[in-house]
Order: structure tokens, then C-alpha cells, then sequence
């Protein structure tokens, strides 16, 4: 009697324990990893093989309370170290001894089938989900179950642990390393990016700093109303900058533009940009061409030479004349807005002058102050003895010097002009030069009848202004000319295209019927 209590608690004690293994394991499958679980069916007797859970030790809390089962939910989790063999953690991994939690199962367990877990009865009829290969399945019906339809794990986790050490900590997998290759191209490619930089640094340097050029002279004309866009290309186009992007840049830092002024320039090749920008400000260098002036030519000849040299635009220069209130004495009765009103005051000379340079500074500091200087103040004084303006004296000389040829004729032909002024008989001068140098701006035909108040054929009297820039010579005879009785002259054919003179109309009108004649 007593050997057979003995075999019925023994047996009720293992089924006690295959279902405490059960339980706990249908317990971690539920609120764990349960898909990684495999199951061995109690049918089968091969050698035992390894059921694999999440590499998550469990270590249920012990009960606090009489009223509140211990679950696997209140177990914490802390997941081994990998082994050597680098195996895959699994839930075959996790540290389970189910006979150490059998005994914290309430007594009144039921045995029917069921499981009591969190106070939630299922049915014992409905099929319990197993674990094939990582899969969750429904039971078989047709295969043997444990008991209550649990599942049974038999594990030897001290056997399987026993090379691990506990407190090798895990280590995190290496997300998105390079590797030595990748450290070594990743290296190779900033020493390229390194390499480029400096090289382009180094050109950008030799351009600034002006390296490795020659000492050769470059001519840079900077036109009126410039931008460092175009000064920029004068630059590169004269070899004298490499990269006009860095000019600009570097003009914009140092405000260049607003120092720079027009006109034309020595640079030297070697110039860096500061000496570039420095030498195209009044203290740079200045281009510089010898132009001559000859005597008697006009206004317009002169300024379209001018402007032929590069000196400056005609456009300007007659603008500049005619508005600008330059401070000289014989130009204080002229009235502004006459573009005509320096003709006769632009001393002729050679001059040594600016390329590009202001049209103001090169009418004031060469022609007009040339003329300053060579009209003495006795010449006012003798202007006035004679009865004569400044005006009247300069336009009587311009006159002298484009009808003389000889150097002697120009008094002469002074008392001429003179004589017929002081005689009412003879109120025109007829001077053919005032002709030529109306039908040089109208393109017209030589003739007597032009209608213009230059053509002295028609207008008695002086013309409104001088018809040319006369020279010294031709001035000093309008201020002292021969006294004589002349009151005509004819050009003879001599070499020195010297001129005859008359005193009466028909002795002029023999020598021109004569083979002595020149014109």
C-alpha cells in the first residue's frame, strides 16, 4: 500500500515537472521568440538535439506575492556573450532550467489540458502552435502531445555553455565599416583632392603675385566708362593676367574701380595685381606719343589727329571745347556752347602727350596754355593801339597763315588785309582761304557764291572767327604788319611759292593772264 503511494507521487511529481517544462516554455514562446523554438516530440528517442531560443537568459523573479503568478514575462533578460564558434544565437541559447520554477506553479494547476496563464483559460481541444524549423504551425492532431498539449523542452544548457565566459560583454556588430580598403581608398582620394587644390591655389598664387613673368612692356588703353569686366579682358588679352574670374574677385575686394582712370598705360609683365591696378592711376605710367601740330590747320584736323593717335576722341575734344569755361584771358569773350570758339587758340607745336587722356587736360595744360604762353602782354597792348580785339588780331593771323607760302609774304599780306579794312571802296577782303575752309566741312565746290558768313567774297568785313590756328610768325605779323599800298596779290610760280603784290586791280589782272601765274 505504501509502495503504491510511493509510485503514484513519484509519478505525479513527474508529471508535475514535464509540465512545469512545458508551461514555462509555451510561456517564452508566447510573449518571447516562440517562432525560433523548435520542438521535439516526446515520440522520438534519437539522441537529444538542440532546441534554439533568443540569446536572452532568463531568470524569473521570485513571487512577491501570493496573489501574482510568476510568469516569463517577469523574468529579466540578459542576452550571453557570443562563443568562439560563432554560431548564431538562437533561443536554444537561453539559459532555462525549467525544474526550478515547477515549484512555484500553484497546486491547483489543472491537469486537463488546459493552461492557466495570466488568468486566461483555453479550451484543451483547440490545437497548440509548435515550432518546426523556425516556423509556427499548427499541431498535428494525429501526433502524440504532452501532456496539456504543452511543449517539452530538454536542454542541457551547462553542457552547451560551458566554453562561453559570462562576463565576456557582446559585441555590436560593425554597421557600416569600410574595412582597410575603404580606409586606405578613402585616404588615397583626399590626398588627391589635397593635391588638386594646391596645384590650383599655386596657379591662382603665380597670377596674383605675378611669378615667373618677364620684365616686357605691355600698353593697356582703358576706355571711358570702363567696367572691370572689360579692363579685366584688356588684361588677359595683353598677357598681363592669366585668369580674370581671380582679377575680378580681387578688384571687387579692393574696390579697383573707383581708383582706375581712363586712359592708356605702361604695365609691365611681372606686375602683380596690385602694381597692375596702381599703374592704372594717375601715378602709373603713362603712355606717351609726340604728335606736331602743323601750322594753320584747323580745329577739326587737329582733333582728328589727335584721335588718330589715341590720344582721345574727337567727340570729346569738340564737346570739351565748346562747354568747358577754360580760365585764360583771350577766351574770356567768347561765349560757351560755340564749338568753334577755340579755333585759332590751339597753339600749333609739337607736343609730347597722354594716350587716352581727358580732352579738358590736353586742350588746357598743352594747347591752350602753349598759346598763353606765346601771346605776350605786349601783344595785348599793340591789339589795342591798332584798334583791334584779341579775337580780330588771332583772326587776321589765321587768315596770314593759310594764304602765305613764304615766310616773307606774311606782312604783306597783313597791309593787305589791313588796307582794304580801312578802305570804304573796298569792303570785302576776298580771301579765298575762307572758302576752302567753308567747303572743308560741306564737302561743296570752290565757289565765290557759297552762301556762308565766312566766304569773305559776299560778307564784308572780318569772318565771325578765325579760319585756322595760326603760328607765331603769322601772329606777330597781324600785330605788325608792313606799311605798304598794296591791295592785291597773285601766287607767282617760284619754288618758295612766294606771292606778288598790287596795288591796283589791273596790274593784278596782267600778271594772272601771264605765264608768271601760279595758281
Amino acid at each position: 500500500m505504501d509502495n503504491g503511494k510511493k509510485d503514484k507521487k513519484n509519478t505525479d511529481n513527474r508529471e508535475t515537472e514535464q509540465s512545469g517544462e512545458n508551461y514555462y516554455a509555451y510561456q517564452f514562446k508566447e510573449h518571447h521568440f516562440a517562432p525560433s523554438l523548435p520542438v521535439i516530440p516526446p515520440s522520438r528517442s534519437a539522441p537529444e538535439r538542440r532546441s534554439t531560443v533568443a540569446d536572452l537568459p532568463v531568470n524569473p523573479p521570485a513571487r512577491s506575492a501570493p496573489a501574482r503568478r510568476s510568469t516569463v514575462a517577469d523574468l529579466p533578460v540578459n542576452p550571453p556573450t557570443r562563443s568562439a564558434r560563432a554560431r548564431r544565437s538562437t533561443m536554444a541559447d537561453l539559459p532555462v532550467n525549467p525544474q526550478r520554477y515547477a515549484s512555484t506553479r500553484p497546486s491547483t494547476q489543472p491537469r486537463d489540458g488546459a493552461n492557466n496563464i495570466g488568468g486566461n483559460r483555453q479550451p484543451a481541444e483547440a490545437p497548440r502552435p509548435v515550432l518546426n524549423g523556425g516556423n509556427r504551425q499548427m499541431a498535428d492532431k494525429t501526433k502524440p502531445t504532452p501532456r496539456g498539449g504543452e511543449f517539452n523542452v530538454n536542454f542541457d544548457f551547462d553542457k552547451e555553455y560551458e566554453d562561453v565566459p559570462d562576463d565576456r560583454p557582446i559585441r555590436p556588430r560593425a554597421e557600416g565599416r569600410t574595412g582597410c580598403l575603404g580606409g586606405v581608398m578613402l585616404t588615397v582620394f583626399i590626398i588627391c583632392v589635397s593635391l588638386v587644390a594646391a596645384s590650383l591655389l599655386w596657379l591662382a598664387a603665380t597670377d596674383l603675385l605675378g611669378f615667373g613673368d618677364t620684365n616686357d612692356s605691355v600698353q593697356v588703353t582703358i576706355p571711358r566708362d570702363f567696367t572691370i569686366d572689360e579692363v579685366a579682358e584688356l588684361l588677359r588679352e595683353g598677357g598681363l593676367i592669366k585668369y580674370k574670374s581671380i582679377f575680378k574677385l580681387y578688384s571687387k575686394l579692393s574696390h579697383s574701380e573707383d581708383i582706375i582712370v581712363p586712359g592708356t598705360y605702361i604695365l609691365q609683365m611681372n606686375y602683380d595685381y596690385r602694381a597692375l591696378v596702381q599703374g592704372m592711376t594717375p601715378r602709373g605710367k603713362r603712355a606717351q606719343i609726340e604728335i606736331m601740330l602743323p601750322e594753320g590747320a584747323t580745329m577739326a584736323e587737329m582733333f582728328a589727329k589727335l584721335e588718330e593717335n589715341g590720344v582721345c576722341a574727337a567727340e570729346d575734344l569738340w564737346e570739351a571745347a565748346a562747354n568747358t569755361d577754360f580760365d585764360y584771358e583771350f577766351l574770356k569773350d567768347l561765349p560757351l556752347g560755340d564749338s568753334k570758339r577755340l579755333e585759332g587758340y590751339l597753339f600749333p607745336n609739337t607736343y609730347i602727350v597722354y594716350m587716352g587722356d581727358s580732352p579738358t587736360r590736353v586742350l588746357s595744360s598743352k594747347f591752350l596754355s602753349d598759346f598763353n604762353q606765346k601771346f605776350k602782354k605786349e601783344y595785348y597792348d599793340r591789339a589795342a593801339e591798332l584798334g583791334y580785339s584779341v579775337h580780330e588780331i588771332i583772326t587776321i593771323a589765321s587768315m596770314i597763315e593759310r594764304e602765305a607760302g613764304a615766310d616773307s609774304d606774311r606782312k604783306k599780306i597783313a597791309s593787305v588785309i589791313y588796307n582794304r579794312l580801312k578802305n570804304p571802296n573796298m569792303p570785302r577782303l576776298e580771301i579765298d582761304a575762307t572758302i576752302f575752309y567753308v567747303i572743308a566741312e560741306t564737302g561743296e565746290k570752290f565757289s565765290t557764291d557759297i552762301n556762308s558768313p565766312y566766304n569773305t567774297y559776299r560778307v564784308e568785313g572780318l569772318p565771325p572767327g578765325p579760319i585756322s590756328n595760326p603760328g607765331a610768325k603769322s601772329i606777330e605779323a597781324a600785330l605788325y604788319p608792313d606799311n605798304t599800298k598794296y591791295y592785291y596779290y597773285a601766287l607767282s610760280k617760284r619754288e618758295d611759292r612766294s606771292h606778288e603784290f598790287f596795288e591796283t586791280y589791273e596790274e593784278h589782272q596782267a600778271f594772272v593772264r601771264s605765264d608768271q601765274y601760279g595758281g
